[in-house]
């Protein structure tokens, strides 16, 4: 479907603060308060920044292998096998 958004098979590069304000053209879809404990899940792709409100905080991501499409999983089966059948 052409409105289908695609998720970015790789990491992209950290961004500035500037760019990122820039990108969100300073519309903020997300502005959520966690507490300790709190998990928030945004999917693969979604440029984020996150900020400590009144206290020290940590920010982990946490991101799954970016290269697993059907398209890869097909690519790490079948290119070992036509390379080995090129070079025969």
């Amino acid at each position: 479907h052409p409105d289908t958004p695609l998720l970015p098979r790789a990491s992209s590069r950290d961004f500035t603060h500037a760019e990122l304000l820039d990108s969100l053209h300073h519309k903020v879809a997300l502005s959520p308060v966690l507490h300790p404990g709190d998990l928030l899940y945004l999917p693969r792709g979604t440029i984020h920044a996150a900020a400590a409100t009144d206290s020290p905080s940590l920010h982990i991501t946490l991101s799954a292998h970016h290269r697993w499409t059907w398209a890869d999983a097909l690519l790490a089966i079948a290119a070992p096998t036509i390379l080995a059948a090129a070079a025969s």
